[in-house]
């Protein structure tokens, strides 16, 4: 009896009487590698961008045997990996790139997809393929106890979109990792920079900052009120400004501050408050004495000073001026928005705006296009007639020889006078003259004569026509826009 082969793991099934003296060799095989591939085997797959159908051997190894499949290559579109129509367990990895899913089933059935990134545990009826277990754990784990790791720690090391978030006492977001922007929060779990704190922050040691910092909330430096200076560096100066806490004093561009507030450098202020009396040393005298109400300012007249009203800026918000240069002066914006490539229409009356088409595209070369149509109707000639004369020369016939055949038929008379005779005895007597005729000659036939063309021209005087009538003409063409954009302006003097 020949061997036969189990329906799940196609592992060799020796007939009765088979394989005398090899038998053990069958046996090594089927324990030793196929079951061994059933139960711990693993096969490392790449797919090339397409559906993948494991191989299948009856009594050697095969793909589809294996207890574990590791799928790799790089996907464009959701993929399908074929497996035998058996009752199978698979633990499937997709390591695929391209951050599709693989969807493990028979070549009939619907299967189970694998998302990217992740391992399942599936099985196959031995008509379709169903989730056993999702081996990646997307639920939150809980632990009741202490947990203790002796080693680094990474969380997220696929570097998914895994928020990862560690509950205090009370606050829910103690620490909140948010993946999807890259940013931690510590007591919030919206951190909008790359560390947001919700709350207060204490540093016991040296805080280093190397990037921009942005705090919303009040800031106390030194709030238990200990000898703590505080300095603030700038570009170039690296007391731009200090804080003396020993003395109770500001420095601006010292570190030894003498007076509440020390300014070594050019002090701007825009508003001071206070009378001033204890202002010394001021450029000039006497200001102690002048007062101003609000909206003022104090003026020296050569001999005092006198309060001035003056204006709190020199364009109120919202004026709109012209300028000649590409960028606006400090203190302006520029109106990038509207009436570009527009010109400019100076009014007397209501200011407003017009035109639909751009100034560069108005102004530039352009040729008229079209056709002039014509058409004449309701015309005469009037008669006019010519005179002059015709002067014919030259022109000849030319001379023929007539042919016998060609001459009518005809003879002649012939007349003949005799001088002497000498007659012989017996002849008949002749007279002293005689006449006679020819014959007949001639056939009257037809003949042709040569002739040269004369050479006639005319002599004649010029003449006209007049043509009265009716000429209508019309011009198709294109239109050509010439409604500019413009903007109008008012011409205004500052009173």
């Amino acid at each position: 009896m020949a061997s036969t082969y189990s329906s799940r793991l196609r592992i060799e099934l020796i007939g009765t009487g088979e394989q005398s003296g090899i038998w053990g060799d069958t046996t090594n095989t089927n324990l030793g590698t196929l079951i061994d591939e059933a139960v711990a085997g693993v096969a490392s797959i790449t797919m090339s961008d397409a559906d993948y159908t494991l191989t299948v051997a009856d009594g050697a190894t095969d793909q589809s045997r294996k207890a574990v499949l590791v799928m790799a290559g790089t996907l464009s579109a959701a993929r399908n990996v074929i497996c035998p129509s058996s009752q199978k367990v698979y633990i499937v990895k997709n390591s695929t790139t391209g951050g599709f899913s693989i969807t493990i089933k028979t070549s009939a059935g619907s299967g189970y997809a694998v998302a990217n990134g992740t391992t399942a545990l599936v099985y196959c009826d031995g008509t379709d393929v169903f989730l056993a277990a999702d081996i990646t754990d997307t639920t939150d784990p809980t632990f009741t106890g202490n947990i203790s790791l002796d080693g680094a720690v990474v969380v997220n090391d696929s570097g998914a979109d895994k928020d990862f978030r560690v509950e205090g006492d009370t606050d829910a977001n103690l620490i909140f990792s948010d993946a999807s922007t890259d940013r931690v929060g510590i007591g919030t779990n919206t951190p909008t920079e790359k560390l947001t704190v919700s709350g207060n922050v204490a540093v016991t040691g040296t805080l280093g900052v190397t990037g921009d910092s942005s705090l919303n909330g009040a800031v106390v430096i030194n709030d238990a009120g200990a000898d703590k200076d505080t300095r603030i560096e700038g570009d170039a100066d690296p007391n731009l400004v200090f804080v003396d806490a020993s003395t109770d004093k500001v420095g601006i561009g010292t570190n030894t501050p003498t007076e509440k507030l020390d300014v070594s450098g050019t002090a701007k202020a825009t508003t001071f408050s206070g009378s001033g009396a204890s202002l010394t040393n001021l450029p000039l005298a006497g200001i102690e004495s002048g007062s101003a109400t609000n909206g003022q300012v104090l003026s020296w007249n050569g001999s005092a000073w006198a309060p001035a009203t003056i204006s709190t800026q020199a364009f109120p918000s919202g004026t709109v001026m012209l300028f000649g240069q590409t960028s606006a002066p400090t203190g302006w914006t520029k109106d990038t928005t509207n009436y570009n490539n527009s010109a400019l229409r100076v009014v007397t009356g209501a200011a407003g705006t017009g035109g639909t088409a751009d100034f560069t595209t108005v102004f530039t070369s352009r040729t008229p296009a079209g056709s002039v149509s014509s058409s004449f109707s309701s015309g005469s000639t009037s008669s006019v007639t010519a005179t002059g004369s015709v002067a014919v020369s030259g022109g000849s016939v030319g001379a023929t020889t007539l042919a016998t055949t060609q001459i009518p038929s005809h003879n002649h008379t012939i007349n003949f006078v005799a001088s002497s005779f000498a007659l012989t005895a017996g002849a008949n007597s002749i007279g002293a003259s005689s006449s006679g005729s020819t014959g007949s000659t001639g056939g009257g036939g037809s003949h042709t004569h040569t002739f040269t063309t004369p050479t006639a021209t005319f002599t004649g005087n010029s003449h006209s026509h007049t043509v009265s009538g009716t000429v209508t003409s019309s011009f198709t063409g294109t239109a050509m826009d010439f409604a500019v954009k413009y903007v109008d302006v008012i011409r205004a003097s500052k009173d």
